[in-house]
């Protein structure tokens, strides 16, 4: 968590706060922070629209990566020049929703929030700063709902003895502990946390595999010393690079929200009738065979599920996927029906043939039919 202390130079200044890590002065750390990035966010398991504490947010990269993914953010840190920064930093990207992100001054380890306030926490490079760590892990079990994920990228068993570290604790006086992740991990169940999953990747740089080597390697065979040999991948990841998550007890219900896509499924039974001149009236019962309930309400980061018609040529051809759709009258969870009433306009096709191919569409997510589900087609001949 970035220092603010009378004896100590800033954490940041705006120019730096603004640009860190993506720039020509952090180049190499830029490539490992977004590597970084990317293995704890999706660690997290979450969707769009899920609250996430960006845990000691600094520059503010984190809550900026994010907000542009779709997520609401709380971005906490000990220093309010620094917060200020980081918030100027989200209102200069036109591309992001600043209405998505807060940032509150707080300190780790005594976090201003209200228990499970968020879906997830994620703390890149700052554990290592705390002074004591089962506080700081208690106060993230804390504000974790149930099922919840704390994710974090952090240095290793020797992070403290590094020349860097050295030189940072004695130029600025920041807190530089080493993360053994065996005393995080008993520390982390003694909070209450039911389980730490490793993520053991090495940078893409300590990884060259020509193609025998790799043909090799899919075979089992691992040369002792080389890139991937199992035992120098474990020291390289305890010593010096570690990523993992916690996860705490407990499970919340699935919805199309929420859920991996994956377990959206529909049946359905349309009938379609002529209306007026060059319409079709349709009557859909949408029943979810899935495992996950349908969020009807509209939401600006998608997941609600509607009721939606492709219009295809004979040859499969696309013509229009944007007629039809209707909204779910209420959230249908697994097993139940819903009826939906909707429409579709023919006025304009070429004569031929067409297909209509009725389905559910998680918005902003994927058609059903795409993630393998069923659905119901009904030819027609536009004269």
């Amino acid at each position: 968590m970035a220092q603010n202390d009378e004896d100590c130079a800033p954490a940041y200044s705006r120019e730096q706060a603004l640009r860190f890590p993506l720039g020509v002065d952090s180049h190499d750390t830029g490539f490992r922070y977004l590597f970084d990035f990317t293995v704890a966010a999706r660690a997290l398991d979450l969707r769009p629209g899920a609250r996430v504490l960006d845990f000691a947010s600094g520059s503010g990269f984190v809550t900026e990566l994010l907000n542009r993914l779709g997520y609401r953010t709380v971005a906490v840190d000990l220093d309010p020049p620094t917060l200020r920064h980081a918030r100027e930093r989200v209102g200069l990207d036109a591309r992001c929703e600043a209405e998505r992100a807060t940032f509150v001054a707080g300190d780790g380890q005594r976090l201003p929030f209200a228990d499970g306030a968020f879906d997830g926490v994620l703390c890149m490079n700052a554990l290592h700063h705390m002074p004591d760590y089962r506080a700081t892990l208690a106060e993230m079990h804390r504000v974790l709902r149930a099922g919840g994920r704390a994710a974090f990228s952090e240095p290793g068993s020797l992070h403290s003895s590094s020349p860097e570290s050295v030189q940072m604790m004695r130029q600025f006086g920041v807190v530089e502990k080493d993360v053994v992740l065996e005393e995080v991990e008993a520390l982390a169940r003694e909070v209450g946390f039911e389980r730490m999953v490793l993520k053991p990747f090495l940078y893409p740089e300590l990884v060259d595999l020509d193609f025998a080597d790799f043909e090799r390697f899919a075979q089992g065979a691992c040369p002792p010393g080389g890139p991937v040999d199992a035992r120098r991948v474990a020291e390289t990841f305890h010593k010096s690079h570690t990523l993992f998550c916690l996860t705490k007890a407990g499970t919340s219900e699935p919805t199309s929200v929420t859920a991996p896509p994956s377990l959206l499924r529909a049946s359905l039974r349309v009938r379609a009738r002529p209306a007026a001149a060059g319409e079709l009236s349709l009557s859909a019962e949408c029943e979810n065979t899935g495992s996950s309930t349908w969020v009807a309400a509209f939401r600006p980061t998608g997941g609600h599920v509607t009721f939606g018609v492709k219009i295809a040529r004979a040859d499969g051809r696309l013509v229009d996927d944007l007629q039809g759709r209707r909204a779910l009258p209420r959230d249908v969870r697994p097993g139940e029906s819903v009826v939906v009433d909707s429409s579709v306009s023919l006025a304009g096709l070429p004569s031929g043939r067409y297909r209509l191919v009725f389905d559910m569409v998680a918005e902003r997510v994927a058609w059903f039919g795409d993630l393998g589900s069923a659905t119901a087609d009904h030819e027609i001949e536009v004269p």
